[in-house]
């Protein structure tokens, strides 16, 4: 895909599938050699390469919080035509605490062949924008 629309599309459906399915339903949409790069502040910061690999870490995260899921306000074509920028809010809730924390997140993915192939978080929007060479604002 190269259709920046299409490309669109297809983010906004993944950001669906994850919310309905679960992280597991997201296999089928990752490239063989996807790689997420965690903010630095992450608890376990990465790099990680590999379907597997990502899959296990975020279900390390599942399992320190009750909830993890991103929900995205805004889908963006990046200036490049196989990236793509959402803005989204983080919601997460401490498993033992219940405690509830929503943040602002932005995420830049790369896709080729039709699937993800890089994931990068930002913990500040305008990070995520000026990545994908987007003006902020």
């Amino acid at each position: 895909m190269s259709d920046p629309a299409e490309n669109v599309a297809f983010v906004e459906r993944a950001y669906g599938i994850w919310r309905d399915e679960g992280i597991d339903g997201l296999r089928s949409l990752m490239h063989d050699d996807v790689e997420w790069h965690p903010p630095p502040q992450a608890p376990e910061p990465g790099p990680f390469r590999g379907l597997e690999e990502i899959l296990r870490v975020l279900r390390s995260y599942m399992e320190s919080f009750g909830e993890f899921m991103p929900v995205p306000d805004r889908v963006l074509a990046g200036a490049e035509p196989d990236q793509v920028v959402v803005l989204a809010t983080l919601t997460t809730r401490g498993r033992e605490s219940g405690a509830e924390l929503s943040i602002p997140v932005g995420h830049l993915l790369t896709l080729r062949d039709g699937k993800v192939l890089s994931f990068q978080v930002f913990t500040e929007q305008e990070a995520a924008l000026r990545a994908a060479g987007l003006k902020p604002g």
